[in-house]
This record gives structure tokens, C-alpha cells and sequence, in this order.
């Protein structure tokens, strides 16, 4: 539902009115971690994968698909088959 928001606000001139912040936090919530939004302090990649984890996956997801959904994201590539 944020995803579909922030592509809305992004694809009409609507998005000039968007302020930073607002579109910080519906970028996180659409999962957009990799790379993290310019406007989110991320010192290190514990706070990195940390996002990742927080905003990225389902809370039923895995730590083997978080970590390899991290890994895809850090290095660009397309996630591996779990299953």
C-alpha cells in the first residue's frame, strides 16, 4: 500500500508538495532499504541489515531469507530459491 502511494506521488507533479520526511518514512514502509533513504543516519551495516530486516520482510520471514534478502540487496543480485 506504501509502494503503491510513493509510485502515485512520484509519477504526478503532486510530488514536489512531498516533504522529506514523508517520503523517508513511505519508503521505508514500501521496503525501499537497499540502499537506505539519503535522510536515514545509517552508521554501519548492523544498522543497515537492521532496516532491511525491520521494514523489508514479513515478521514471519526467516533469518536465512533476511540475510539473503540483505545480500541481494548489498551486492545487487537477484534473491536465491529458499524452497
Amino acid at each position: 500500500m506504501a509502494a503503491a502511494q510513493l509510485d502515485l506521488w512520484r509519477s504526478t507533479p503532486c510530488e514536489k508538495f512531498l516533504t522529506t520526511e514523508s517520503e523517508t518514512v513511505f519508503s521505508l514502509l514500501a521496503g525501499e532499504t537497499a540502499p537506505p533513504p539519503k535522510s536515514v543516519n545509517v552508521d554501519g551495516w548492523c544498522e543497515n541489515f537492521g532496516l532491511h530486516v525491520w521494514f523489508s520482510h514479513a515478521p514471519t520471514a526467516t533469518l536465512a531469507r533476511a540475510v539473503e534478502g540483505y545480500l541481494a540487496g548489498a551486492y545487487n543480485r537477484p534473491l536465491l530459491s529458499l524452497t
